[in-house]
């Protein structure tokens, strides 16, 4: 930081800008501008110091021909984004504030000193001649003081593989002001390469990036993910889409969604608004096209309908109704053909997800039992698979099941019963789904209310840090 300058050298300042050793009255020189800045306007210096000269306004003749001298001049810091970069304090001493008011000299000048505040910029300082009706903007630059850290960006942010990540890590000082200091990169950990400032993707999973600069370090983390479309539903409201990699993020409805399922061409979604496993006094089964338009399939009247799958060929949607006589329903997606569907022996049940080539449908036994069970169509008899969860998907190719356990991990077991393993410990939800090929699960983990992803072959998970304000995911 500079020293401030006042009292005597001020004069001296503002003699040299005017050019003359011996000024004279402002009537005298007749200034054709109404509002100057002799002294001090376009300083610089790092945050909270007080500018090493004072600021100078020279008020001109008024409209009328009067003299700028023995005018009140006001200067009032201009707030932006919050912040105050700049604040004003009386030449004659006191506390910084937004406002000062100071009268003219006979030469109609008045200064004033400029402190600076705590966030890096261009501030600005509005100078008005009320009476007079003059108004004029002087500007300062707020500089980064001294680095005491790293900032890194993006943080906990996906690519898919092949892509870039503009990695923008910088120093930055006391209040978080990034500095220009140069930063160099390497990768810690994980399939990435970096060039510079760019960090390529290689293959699925966390990159750690460690940026240094300044005598400090700080890592970053990226993963590399699957492509895919996701739909989603608001905690609050509202149903959204955006791909896998973060992009492409939008709202195409204000409308509720519970359990969301992606219709096989991609048009559409079919959704109920039941939520965490619970029936809601909802009686409506709807889908929603990409435009937002909004078609009710299904309205039983009264009783709750939920959880609604569509068949692979994307002829049928299954659903489940409240109901320990007709639990099992489907629909064509025009909404025509409700029907339910032949059990020898029907019993209360959620989450019917009828298998890859449409012969078999699994569910979860209701009344809080739990036992997940495969139905055959063509008999209409269930086959228990001696497990226990709280939700089910069927893989979209091969015979394959996901559920999540009693517990909420995720777990996978054949449809004859064998093969049961623990993919991920969660805690997840009870709405998830599968990645069209099959190799990937998506769900929320409600420890962190982000989704995650979950690679079968590996048990890698992935963490989708944008994610933390929606749920009810589903895969195109």
């Amino acid at each position: 930081m500079r020293a401030r300058v006042c009292g005597p050298v001020m004069l001296i300042l503002t003699t040299v800008a005017c050019g003359s050793a011996e000024p004279t009255a402002n009537t005298a020189r007749g200034f054709p501008i109404p509002i100057s800045f002799p002294v001090g306007n376009g300083q610089s210096d790092t945050i909270q110091a007080t500018l090493g000269s004072t600021l100078v306004v020279r008020i001109g003749n008024g409209p009328h021909g009067q003299s700028g001298a023995n005018q009140v001049v006001h200067f009032e810091a201009v707030q932006d984004s919050g912040q105050f970069r700049a604040l004003v304090q009386p030449a004659a001493g006191g506390a910084p504030s937004t406002f000062v008011a100071e009268t003219t000299d006979t030469f109609g000048e008045a200064p004033i000193f400029v402190v600076l505040g705590q966030t890096a910029g261009l501030g600005h300082i509005v100078v008005t001649a009320p009476a007079f009706g003059y108004v004029d903007t002087a500007h300062v630059t707020v500089q980064p003081g001294h680095a005491v850290g790293m900032f890194v960006a993006p943080n906990d942010t996906t690519a898919y593989l092949g892509g870039t990540v503009a990695l923008r890590t910088s120093a930055v000082d006391r209040f978080g002001n990034p500095r220009s200091d140069p930063v160099s990169f390497f990768v810690l950990g994980g399939p990435g390469t970096v060039s510079g400032s760019t960090l390529t993707i290689n293959s699925y999973g966390p990159i750690q990036v460690v940026g240094s600069s300044d005598g400090y370090i700080d890592t970053t983390t990226v993963y590399g993910v699957p492509k895919g479309a996701i739909a989603a539903s608001g905690d609050i409201t509202g149903i959204f889409t955006f791909s896998l990699d973060g992009s492409n993020f939008a709202e195409i409805s204000t409308t509720f969604g519970g359990t969301l399922k992606w219709a096989p061409n991609g048009s559409s979604l079919v959704f109920d608004q039941i939520v965490g496993g619970l029936y809601g006094a909802n009686d409506l089964l709807q889908s929603i096209r990409l435009d937002g338009v909004v078609t009710t399939l299904v309205n039983s009247g009264s009783s709750s309908l939920a959880y609604p799958q569509y068949t692979r060929d994307g002829q049928w949607i299954y659903y489940n109704e409240a109901s320990a006589t007709h639990p099992m329903w489907r629909v064509h997606p025009d909404g025509t053909g409700d029907t339910t569907v032949t059990m020898v022996s029907p019993e209360a049940l959620q989450l019917p997800s009828p298998s890859s080539d449409g012969t078999q449908v699994s569910y979860i036994l209701g009344n809080q039992l739990g036992d997940l069970k495969v139905l055959t169509l063509s008999s209409g008899a269930a086959v228990d698979l001696g497990v226990k969860g709280n939700a089910d998907v069927w893989s979209p190719v091969g015979n394959v099941i996901a559920y999540t356990t009693l517990s909420n991990a995720m777990a996978i077991i054949n449809s004859d019963g064998t093969g049961n393993t623990t993919l991920a410990p969660g805690p997840y939800g009870t709405q998830f789904d599968w990645s069209p090929d099959g190799q990937w699960i998506i769900a929320r983990n409600t420890a962190t209310s982000r989704l995650e992803l979950i690679q079968l072959a590996s048990h890698l998970v992935i963490p989708l840090g944008y994610t933390g304000t929606v749920g009810s995911p589903t895969w195109h």
